[in-house]
Parts: structure tokens; sequence; C-alpha cells
């Protein structure tokens, strides 16, 4: 038996930090099979997506993956922090 001794519960938001990335991608995808099911991924908006996408429509229906562009070297773009509660994956 697998003991649950998360720091946050599956219907809390969870912001990922370039999500967009190769492990980005999977720490999205691992979220979701793990029952997280509201997900915030936070992106460059020059990055590649595809994989990203592809992951976030397997889930379509079963999750909440919402997409924000941005750039963490910009002050446009520290806003987002305060859209999850403290709860922050910094992947990039």
């Amino acid at each position: 038996m697998i003991e649950n001794n998360r720091i946050v519960s599956d219907n809390e938001l969870v912001l990922i930090t370039g999500a967009n990335g190769f492990i980005g991608t999977k720490v999205l995808e691992t979220l979701l099979i793990l029952g997280m099911r509201y997900v915030r991924c936070f992106v460059r908006p020059t990055g590649n997506m595809k994989k990203m996408e592809k992951v976030i429509n397997d889930w379509e229906g079963k999750a909440h993956v919402e997409l924000v562009k941005g750039n963490l070297l910009s002050r446009k773009g520290v806003p987002f922090t305060r859209w999850c509660n403290g709860r922050i994956l910094p992947i990039a």
C-alpha cells in the first residue's frame, strides 16, 4: 500500500514553471497521473509546446490544465506566483 504524504491535495492548484521543457512535461504528466486535477503551466512564449500540448490533450475532460505564457526574467512575469497559493514547482 502506498501512503499519501503529499504536501498538496488533488484539488489544489499547482504551478509548474518551465512546463514545456523536457523535464517540465514529464512533471506535468506525472502530476496528472498521480491525480492532481488543477495545474497551471508557466511557459516561455517562444518555447516548443508540442509535447506539452499532447499531454494536455490526453487529459482533456479529466483535469484542468491552464497555460500561461511569460518570461521569468521580466518583472511582468512575476505576478503569476500569486495565483497558486504558494504551490510552485520550479522546473526552468
